[in-house]
């Protein structure tokens, strides 16, 4: 035979290369050809309801297709030329359509057939009744028992009096003849005459439709190919019409959806073609003054704001003028005196403002009583101010002491005192003196308080003493809530003092000790000692808590007593005893885990780590205790990210002392189980196929033996 000239195959054709984005997936209902089909979850018969992928195979008028679900629960479906799409299970799906051969039945395992007794089901009882009569024995029931059926009840239309022959009439089958039948599972194989069928039918037959579709599919090929060639994809768009139907574009489309349809002015014809003047001044706002000429302006009514006017005569006051061409003149018509020439203002020579504070340069007589505030100096007052006109009603400072009721043994009550400095440099701010002298005058001492600013925004409250021997000491209360004590302050139980050597030099301590039990309070005051609270009893140190003089931020807790110690460092926290809670529950939010790295091959990880089941730790000598688990050092090797340096000593088998011991978060090595888990059971699954494969192998050889 001769084979006709193969046509060439472009992107697209039968799925080549389609991707949906750009070239659409090929979706027959029957394939062609070999392809790359889709079955999309609206074509009739898919049995998923949803969209499968797979290949279509053909063969002449043969066609075989498989497809599987894109995306959800995988499910796997194939055709052929008999049959519809039958679902095809993998070994996993497969496991859950079986019960396992552990699976009983009344207590009996499924290994073999099994039988069950009356044992195994529960017998009915004896007692139990069927319409009153007990089953201890042989039951017979009578009408009365069931209630028999009336023999004037009729089946269609025949009383049960008698027996009942019905007729093919009865049933309504009156038409129908006892000819032979079709049989539905022959599928009209046994038709006496296959042409004369076809022909009652108005159908082709097999041969006459393959030809026919052989020819339909030379012509969808030639088809397809002018399409590719000559026509453009439906997915291509004008002003973002699709061309999946006629496209009709708008003047929005093109960016002109505000233009109208109506008829335009000519740039070249200057406003020339308005259809009405007049109606254009007014839309524009133009008055009767638009159309006048600039030497012959005519103002009918209304106002008019001028930026300058020039009369030839002066405007009379009855018109709203002054009447006069000069300043003085029109201050004359209109009576104003010399006032009217002079500022206002509240001192020199200005015309005083009764709404404010006035000052006067030289003497004034009131003939009146003034009320209100009088500011001036005191030589421009003469004689005595009475208190109940404001003054203190002396000549001298102790007369207005007595009378202000301020005299030196007179009890004085304030509200509120303030007294202010304004400085921007002096360190000090106003003070309060208190002064304690002898009936001879002499001072015997002093005592202040007031307010001192230092550098960078630190300031204090100050207390100060003086004695008579020179003596100063000052209590400051800053700012920043501490307070610097000037000496011991002793109570019946508490001393807290400040050590001060030979030389005067401040140490680097300061206690605060109880006396009576020896318990005290070390604080350092320049960072190079200690600062703790430390308990005793009898000379004996019992606990302490604080930081050690060793120049480093960590906090310790340790009992003298049971040699217990737990560390507060920067990072982590640190005991050489065992620790108890009902849980630890480290911090594992998604949303704070960055930088994932996903575990790989954990199985072959965790083969290479060895578990103790006991060893011993110590710490020293006196510090041992029995635990188990895994060695840093295995784990660090496979799993370096959750091994630390977690700080303190121990001791090894000879005694010798070890620095900076390494610590293991068990947590975290809940990933390597997990994910070897993980691979176990894949690997259990795998192996579970093998073994299915190789039973039913078996069973195959015992049924074939």
């Amino acid at each position: 035979m001769t084979m006709a000239a193969l046509l060439p195959v472009y992107q697209g054709d039968y799925g080549v290369g389609a991707n949906t984005t750009g070239i659409p997936q090929y979706a027959p209902v029957t394939p062609t050809g070999n392809s790359f089909i889709k079955v999309p979850s609206t074509q009739q018969g898919n049995p998923a309801g949803a969209d499968m992928m797979g290949i279509g195979l053909v063969d002449g008028s043969s066609v075989a297709e498989f497809a599987m679900t894109k995306t959800g629960t995988l499910s796997l479906f194939a055709k052929n030329a008999t049959t519809a799409w039958t679902r095809i299970y993998t070994a996993t799906q497969m496991d859950a359509r079986y019960v396992p051969l552990t699976r009983t039945v009344n207590g009996k395992a499924l290994t073999a057939d099994i039988t069950l007794t009356s044992t195994d089901t529960g017998s009915v009882p004896v007692e139990r009744t069927v319409n009153g009569h007990e089953l201890s024995d042989d039951v017979v029931l009578t009408s009365s028992d069931t209630g028999s059926v009336p023999d004037t009840r009729t089946i269609n239309g025949q009383v049960l009096s008698h027996d009942v022959v019905l007729s093919k009439d009865d049933i309504g089958l009156g038409s129908v003849t006892d000819d032979a039948q079709l049989a539905i599972s022959n599928n009209l194989s046994d038709l006496a005459d296959n042409e004369i069928a076809r022909t009652n039918l108005n159908v082709y037959s097999k041969e006459q439709i393959d030809s026919d579709i052989d020819e339909v599919n030379n012509s969808i090929n030639t088809l397809t190919t002018h399409v590719n060639t000559d026509f453009v994809p439906k997915t291509i768009t004008v002003n973002g019409h699709a061309l999946s139907s006629n496209v009709t574009v708008t003047k929005a489309d093109v960016g002109l959806g505000n233009v109208t349809n109506d008829a335009q002015l000519k740039i070249a014809s200057n406003l020339a073609d308005l259809n009405n003047i007049v109606t254009s001044r007014t839309n524009l706002g133009l008055g009767s003054l638009a159309v006048q000429n600039a030497n012959a302006v005519a103002i009918t009514g209304g106002q008019a704001t001028l930026s300058t006017l020039t009369l030839s005569t002066a405007l009379p006051l009855t018109s709203g003028g002054t009447g006069a061409a000069t300043a003085a003149a029109a201050r004359a018509n209109l009576g104003l005196g010399t006032a009217a020439t002079a500022n206002v203002g509240t001192s020199g020579g200005t015309v005083p403002l009764l709404n404010a504070t006035n000052t006067w340069d030289g003497a004034q007589t009131f003939t009146n009583t003034i009320q209100g505030n009088v500011s001036g100096t005191a030589s421009n007052v003469t004689g005595i101010v009475s208190i109940d006109n404001g003054g203190t009603g002396g000549a001298d400072i102790q007369s207005a002491r007595t009378n202000l009721g301020l005299g030196e043994t007179q009890l004085v009550s304030f509200g509120r005192v303030t007294t202010n400095v304004l400085s921007d440099s002096t360190a000090s701010g106003g003070q309060l003196v208190s002064n304690l002298s002898n009936t001879s005058g002499q001072l015997r001492g002093q005592g202040r308080f007031y307010f001192e600013a230092y550098a960078n925004d630190r300031s204090a409250s100050v207390l100060h003493t003086s004695g008579t021997d020179g003596s100063n000491k000052y209590w400051q209360f800053f700012n920043d809530g501490s307070t610097n004590f000037p000496g011991d302050i002793y109570t019946s139980n508490i001393n807290i003092s400040n050590a001060i050597t030979s030389g005067g030099t401040v140490q680097s301590y300061n206690f605060v000790s109880k006396r009576s039990a020896g318990d005290f309070i070390r604080h350092d005051s320049t960072g190079k000692g200690g600062s703790y609270i430390l308990s005793t009893d009898d000379g004996i140190n019992q606990w302490y808590l604080g930081r050690g003089s060793n120049g480093l931020d960590d906090v310790t807790w340790s009992s003298y007593i049971y040699g217990t110690a737990v560390q507060l460092k920067t990072d982590r926290f640190v005991s050489n005893k065992f620790m108890s809670a009902p849980a630890f529950t480290p911090t594992s939010d998604a949303r704070i885990k960055t930088e994932r790295v996903v575990m790989e091959h954990a199985l072959s990880k965790l083969i290479k780590l060895q578990g103790y089941e006991s060893y011993t730790l110590t710490f020293d000598a006196n510090n041992t205790f029995v635990t188990g688990g895994l060695l840093a050092q295995d784990v660090q090797k496979v799993m370096p990210s959750v091994v630390r340096d977690g700080g303190g000593t121990g001791m090894d088998a000879e005694g010798n002392i070890v620095d900076n011991l390494l610590t293991l978060d068990y947590n975290a090595l809940s990933a390597l189980f997990v994910e070897a888990i993980k691979e176990l059971n894949l690997n259990m699954q795998v192996q579970q196929s093998q073994i299915d494969d190789l039973k039913v192998l078996v069973q195959s050889l015992i049924d074939n033996k």
